[in-house]
């Protein structure tokens, strides 16, 4: 965005004036939402669990209610 918004402004020229200025404007905003976009969505990828830690989840779910008649086989499950 920071390198983006630069080059859009030195293609206007030295000359800006009214819309130049607008529209140099809405370029900036578009790049701002185009960063805070992917930089969300590499957040999410980022705090994506991997599949051994998506079976540890699961692994931890179906276990959280232990089996009564466990203490009968002496816990061998």
């Amino acid at each position: 965005m920071k390198l983006t918004f630069p080059k859009y402004v030195s293609k206007i020229g030295s000359n800006i004036s009214g819309k130049a200025m607008q529209a140099a404007g809405n370029v900036y905003f578009y790049t701002q939402q185009q960063w805070n976009f992917y930089r969300n969505q590499a957040y999410a990828e980022a705090m994506m669990p991997t599949a051994d830690d998506m079976r540890n989840i699961k692994n931890d779910w179906n276990k959280l209610i232990p089996d009564w008649a466990s203490d009968d086989t002496f816990f061998k499950d």
